[in-house]
C-alpha cells in the first residue's frame, strides 16, 4: 500500500498534504516508551519482545518488532536530538 510520503517520514511521523510532517501520539508513545526502557539498560531484544507482547504498532501497522527495528528508532531519536541541540 502506498501512503504518498510517509515512507520518507521516520517512526513517530506521518505526513500530511496541508500540514507537512506531523506527529502520530500512538507511536510517539511507542518511542518514549522504548527510550524509557533503554535508559534502564532494557536490550534491544527485550525491548522488542515487550512490544510485540502488548501490539505495539509498527511504521507499516503492523506488530512484530525486531531488535533491529528498535535499534533503527532509538538512532533515529538520537540523531534528531543531536540536530535539535
Amino acid at each position: 500500500m502506498h501512503r504518498g510520503h510517509d515512507y520518507l517520514v521516520p517512526y513517530g511521523y506521518r505526513f500530511d498534504a496541508t500540514q507537512g510532517v506531523v506527529p502520530v501520539p500512538e507511536q510517539q508513545a511507542v518511542i518514549a516508551e522504548i527510550m524509557s526502557r533503554r535508559e534502564r539498560g532494557w536490550s534491544l531484544k527485550s525491548i522488542a519482545w515487550a512490544l510485540n507482547e502488548r501490539g505495539a504498532p509498527t511504521k507499516r501497522g503492523g506488530t512484530r518488532w525486531y531488535a533491529s527495528t528498535v535499534r533503527s528508532v532509538i538512532r533515529t531519536v538520537m540523531k534528531h536530538r543531536q540536530c535539535v541541540a
